[in-house]
């Protein structure tokens, strides 16, 4: 079964930059260029990454799908559409067991229906559900597909209003409403079962595949994450303010613990690619939370805080390979000046081998 470990979030918020209020949101009042206003990855079994991503350029956008080859990305376009786009929303990607891909998105102006493209061979077949997910602020929609051991894809969609959870394949869907809103803080993880566990804001959901399981896990925070040990017990990363902590269920009760204090005024994440990410991923049963550009790795005892070289850009996905290596994408944004609605997106790919970082761009 291949999943994705982490969910990628659309924030909308206000940015301060140089004195400026700026008041924004994704689809409208936005000119993007470039690759990276939304992407996600998942690994092979190699440990490459297979990454969906948005475009735009002055005169059509669309979704691109590149594969690591151990040095370099091959790239194709999946659909391309004319005119520029703020963004397409909610992409999500993952594998079936030939290492073909499956990547969800939300075009809009239409709303009303998710599209899955799937690779086979050198062409794409785009299948249309109904998902009714249109929503009256449709920036906040966020996604995560995987497929089980009989090729059913099972994702989840969310977006200001319901968070739902599909299964299906072909034309054939079953569509669950498991909570009325999760505002903007969605994370999910699938355990070995292919169960699904998520944070909903300040909630941990589960199923046992057939009842759903509901649990207040903090009281306030935001930017909520979470992933699974090799015994299928939660972790959750979230933030409060400038600092991040981090909870694990243990004995039926959960354990918190506070990883760091981080400042987000720096950098160039203008709120729909935000620097208050946080992820969580668990490396031989040891937890790594990535906020920002920092990196901290529990040893059992202390926690140890690294830096990622040369970031200014936000942070969008993260993942872990089964030889503990660290995979990364950060978009690195700038624009044309103060309070300006034009944006220039370049996708990065960023890699930790266990000695170094090395980064290649996207594209």
């Amino acid at each position: 079964m291949k999943t994705i470990h982490i969910l990628a979030i659309l924030l909308m918020t206000t940015i301060s930059v140089a004195g400026c209020n700026c008041p924004f949101h994704c689809p409208e009042g936005l000119y993007i260029y470039g690759n990276g206003a939304q992407a996600a990855f998942v690994l092979d079994n190699k440990g490459y990454p297979h990454v969906a991503y948005s475009y735009t350029s002055n005169g059509s956008h669309g979704i691109r799908y590149a594969v690591w080859n151990g040095k370099s990305f091959s790239v194709q376009t999946v659909v391309n559409y004319s005119g520029s786009s703020g963004c397409l929303c909610g992409i999500g990607i993952t594998l079936d067991s030939s290492n073909n891909p499956y990547i969800d998105f939300l075009n809009p102006p239409d709303l009303s229906n998710i599209q899955i493209a799937h690779l086979s061979g050198n062409k794409w077949t785009i299948t249309t559900i109904s998902g009714d997910v249109s929503d009256t602020n449709i920036f906040g929609n966020i996604s995560q597909l995987f497929i089980d051991a009989q090729n059913n894809i099972k994702f989840v969609y969310a977006t200001e209003q319901n968070f739902k959870y599909f299964v299906g394949q072909g034309n054939n869907w079953s569509t669950t409403t498991v909570a009325q809103s999760c505002g903007l803080n969605l994370s999910l993880v699938m355990d070995s079962a292919g169960l699904p566990h998520l944070t909903c804001g300040n909630l941990y959901i589960y199923s046992n595949g057939v009842t759903w399981f509901t649990e207040t896990v903090y009281n306030n925070g935001i930017s909520s994450t979470i992933a699974l040990d090799f015994n299928n017990a939660p972790y959750v990363a979230y933030r409060q303010t400038d600092s991040v902590y981090l909870t694990h269920k243990i004995n039926g009760g959960w354990e918190t613990m506070q990883v760091g204090n981080y400042s987000y005024t720096n950098g160039t994440g203008y709120g729909h690619l935000s620097l208050s990410k946080i992820w969580v991923l668990i490396s031989y049963n040891n937890p790594i939370v990535i906020a920002g550009n920092t990196v901290a790795k529990w040893n059992g005892t202390v926690w140890d805080y690294s830096q990622i070289p040369n970031i200014s850009g936000s942070l969008q996905w993260a993942a872990i390979d089964s030889n503990g290596a660290i995979h990364l994408l950060y978009t690195d944004e700038s624009r044309d000046g103060c309070c300006s609605n034009k944006f220039y997106f370049t996708l990065k790919y960023i890699f930790w081998d266990g000695t170094k970082w090395t980064t290649s761009v996207v594209n």
